[in-house]
């Protein structure tokens, strides 16, 4: 877009930026107008939205808003929505929605407000965490509508570069046009196993959705789903996930090697190793049977290696 002669204005805030929520943007960046540490009001005073530029504002998501103002009150949905609200009200008061020719709204990624376990994969991927919300108006619009096809904030980038005109190569990116009238077949969705940041954290959650409902495994590649799932469904499933995620086999290979190593070497619940001399029943075996099954356990992850270290 920048080579086609467009401008940028971001409005996100130095924490944020610096954290590596917008990687291209760096403190001394070439962007025609960015906020820094401004607040929105000052911000929206000395902004001048010009013809044929892209503006974007990137705010807090919501349950930090309830974490920084309200907890966990009885009222913080009617009062996290009100700031919300008076935020939109603020930018269209300034620039006035009407005077772009397309307004985009969405979410990155869904919150149910209020407590629930997520006791399983289904659960902790399910409509409260995975589905956003997006909004979009264009210039001229005079109703409202919902579609309920499946779509994905990947699809913004191509309905932004179709909108203005732009050529790109389609085969290259995740997205389609939003007034396409092609949609996704499945959407694939992954996650990391904690909620917070971590040096350890992973993604280790994998979840897709289709029109019949959603399906989800962790790192076992266990299927549960909101509907009964059948094994071609299965099949196409893990197929889809083994291309598009880039940990989804290589998580896999390493937990069968680490329960393969846990099985032959000493934990904290006891010696694994010194239990092997005692079969179920109790009896004593003797150390050649023992070293027997450490080998077989050591020639199943040599089996293993090739494809690990093809991996690195």
């Amino acid at each position: 877009m920048k080579n086609e002669g467009y401008t940028f204005n971001f409005y996100i805030s130095e924490v944020r930026r610096l954290i590596g929520e917008l990687p291209f943007l760096s403190s001394d960046s070439e962007h025609d107008n960015y906020s820094g540490d401004k607040t929105l009001e000052e911000y929206l005073r000395t902004l001048d939205v010009k013809d044929n530029s892209l503006t974007c504002f990137m705010f807090k998501d919501f349950h930090m808003i309830l974490d920084d103002y309200f907890g966990q009150t009885k009222h913080l949905e009617t009062k996290g929505l009100k700031i919300a609200a008076d935020i939109l009200e603020m930018i269209n008061a300034k620039l006035g929605f009407d005077n772009f020719d397309m307004v985009i709204l969405f979410s990155d990624h869904g919150f149910k407000l209020y407590e629930e376990t997520f006791d399983t994969n289904l659960k902790y991927l399910g409509k409260p965490r995975t589905q956003i919300m997006m909004f979009v108006h264009k210039k001229g619009d005079t109703q409202f509508s919902c579609c309920n096809k499946l779509a994905s904030i990947f699809d913004v980038y191509p309905t932004v570069l179709d909108f203005c005109g732009i050529n790109y190569d389609k085969s290259k990116i995740e997205g389609i046009n939003l007034f396409s009238p092609e949609a996704h077949d499945m959407l694939m969705i992954e996650d990391y196993s904690k909620f917070y940041l971590d040096r350890n954290t992973r993604i280790e959650k994998w979840a897709v959705r289709t029109e019949k409902g959603l399906a989800a495994c962790d790192y076992h590649q266990k299927w549960e789903a909101e509907y009964d799932i059948t094994d071609e469904e299965i099949a196409a499933f893990t197929s889809l996930l083994s291309k598009k995620s880039v940990s989804f086999d290589e998580i896999a290979k390493i937990e069968r090697i680490n329960n393969i190593y846990r099985t032959i070497t000493p934990g904290a619940g006891g010696n694994a190793l010194g239990n092997m001399f005692f079969d179920g029943k109790k009896r004593f075996r003797t150390k050649h049977y023992v070293m027997r099954r450490v080998l077989k356990k050591l020639q199943k992850i040599k089996s293993l290696l090739p494809d690990i270290i093809r991996g690195y």
